[in-house]
């Protein structure tokens, strides 16, 4: 018997967001900072107190974001 699918780690408990979604925000938007994550997926939007977690997927991941070649690109 396999085991039950593993529930998503949640990482602001206020708005019921979790790690996927905030990866999945890094992926497609250009996000730079906590205020960044806020908009594009509320995460950190209520009591604040993910916002040291949020922080840290900032420092891990923007920077990748950041250096990653676009898509598409207008000359």
């Amino acid at each position: 018997m396999a085991p039950p699918p593993r529930k998503p780690k949640i990482i602001c408990h206020c708005l019921h967001v979790d790690e996927e979604d905030i990866l999945d925000a890094f992926t497609k938007r250009r996000i730079k900072s906590i205020k960044d994550i806020i908009r594009f997926t509320s995460a950190g939007d209520g009591c604040t107190a993910c916002h040291p977690a949020l922080w840290k997927y900032v420092e891990q991941h923007a920077q990748a974001c950041a250096a990653a070649v676009p898509i598409c690109s207008v000359k």
